[in-house]
């Protein structure tokens, strides 16, 4: 697929974390591993209301929370996480191109959209963005959920 293909076990684990998220009632608009020709890496991005509504710092706090709980390779830290919001212009950008709701995978390989080359691996993209009540609400439901999981 790319210069560097994605290991399998990269590829499960992505689907794994949406899995988990959306157990938590996270309900992320995007989830997928981009590879940046640029930079020559694989990055897992994860479009949530939650870096609008709490901000990034929080979000990647329940992250780490819920990465100690479920099962990912040794190979995939939270750090591999790029947390992104639903109006950031890359995932507008690929959410206008295709529609993943779930359940599925789209793969691209050099891809080139204004400029930009890519190559990914898609579990969702979706247009639909919560609006300020239902991303407070989404928050506190998520927030939660990973608390109690903590807890157990």
């Amino acid at each position: 697929m790319a210069a560097q293909d994605l290991p399998i076990d990269l590829i499960d684990s992505g689907a794994a974390i949406l899995a988990a998220t959306d157990a938590l009632a996270m309900q992320a608009q995007g989830a997928m591993w981009i590879f940046d020709h640029s930079l020559n890496d694989w990055r897992y991005y994860l479009v949530t209301s939650l870096v609008d509504t709490i901000g990034r710092r929080k979000t990647y706090k329940l992250l780490i929370d819920i990465f100690e709980k479920i099962s990912v390779p040794d190979s995939m830290t939270v750090d591999d996480v790029h947390l992104g919001s639903p109006s950031d212009p890359f995932f507008r950008m690929i959410s206008s191109i295709v529609r993943v709701d779930g359940g599925g995978q789209v793969a691209f390989q050099n891809c080139n959209i204004n400029g930009i080359l890519f190559d990914g691996i898609i579990y969702r993209a979706v247009k639909s963005v919560p609006d300020q009540k239902e991303a407070e609400r989404i928050e506190r439901k998520f927030s939660k959920r990973v608390k109690d999981m903590v807890r157990a």
